[in-house]
């Protein structure tokens, strides 16, 4: 279930387990407490329990065991899992009282998976929009863009940017492109989303130029496995010529993505991106069997002919 779904789902029926996997602790500190909000109704400081450390079974039993103070249900929050765990949280099922939210499990756990990752166009933006109005602040279309863009739709980055453009637009009132530009840092998604243009666009000069910043601050290993990602993909739509709103479907891409590949599958041609993912495969092989190291791949994928 994606983020955006878990609201409507919560004013159905609350479930008594629930697996929030992601990267976006924003994502996940929102649907902790909308799921709160509907599992505990009063005293919540006698209701709710924090796991982050790890417990004994004893310890955990009583936990679960545990029965609400004066209100329906209790209300447990596991940030630290471990294995011994697993047959005393599949048997809680029969406890009724207990709700239980999964963050990030290490473990094979049962409940209602929720995405705490990528999120909607109009949810990000519908987000903006509401922080900026309550500081009587107007935002240009263009500029909302732009956030999205450079924060790759991580809605804990859109928060913290948005506080950064509110404070530097009090006096103005209105917040524009180039106050974007100047201000929001680019996520590193965006460089590797950037850089993968490049590849599309055939700008050697200016990949060369992304590459450098993006190994600033980051391993030469994840870009390479970020960029395994885009190969793929490409590979993927040029092996299909099914409609683009069943690949939206079943390969989660947006509409924009699908059409933005087909045009450079068609301007390309589909060779182009079948023998860069054939040597992606070769040159991943070659990382893990320690052949080659993580940085020479990066190049070798990047500039090859």
């Amino acid at each position: 279930m994606k983020f955006e779904l878990l609201k409507q789902s919560l004013k159905k029926s609350i479930e008594h387990s629930y697996k929030l996997v992601g990267d976006d602790n924003f994502l996940i500190s929102k649907s902790i407490e909308l799921i709160k909000s509907q599992a505990v109704d009063c005293f919540e400081e006698f209701n709710v329990q924090v796991i982050d450390e790890q417990i004994s079974l004893n310890q955990l039993q009583f936990s679960l065991e545990t029965l609400p103070m004066m209100a329906k249900r209790r209300f447990l929050i596991f940030k630290y899992l471990e294995n011994s765990y697993l047959k005393l949280l599949n048997d809680a099922i029969k406890y009724e009282h207990i709700v239980k939210v999964f963050v990030n499990p290490t473990i094979s756990v049962d409940g209602v998976l929720v995405e705490c990752s990528d999120v909607s166009n109009e949810l990000c933006q519908k987000f903006i929009l509401n922080e900026i109005a309550k500081f009587d602040i107007s935002i240009e279309k263009n500029a909302i863009d732009t956030i999205l863009k450079l924060t790759n739709n991580k809605l804990g980055v859109i928060k913290q940017e948005c506080d950064k453009l509110i404070s530097y637009a009090r006096t103005k009132k209105t917040i524009t492109t180039d106050d974007v530009k100047n201000i929001v840092i680019p996520s590193e998604e965006y460089y590797v989303y950037t850089l993968s243009n490049k590849i599309d666009e055939k700008d050697l000069e200016n990949m060369s130029s992304v590459l450098n910043v993006l190994l600033k601050s980051m391993d030469a290993i994840n870009i390479f496995k970020f960029l395994g990602s885009y190969f793929r993909r490409m590979f993927l739509m040029c092996l299909t010529n099914n409609d683009n709103e069943i690949i939206s479907i079943f390969k989660n891409l947006k509409s924009f993505a699908i059409k933005k590949a087909r045009h450079y599958i068609l301007l390309n041609g589909k060779n182009f991106y079948i023998n860069r993912y054939i040597k992606f495969v070769d040159l991943d092989f070659m990382i893990v069997s320690g052949k080659i190291s993580a940085i020479n791949a990066l190049y070798e994928i990047l500039f090859f002919n």
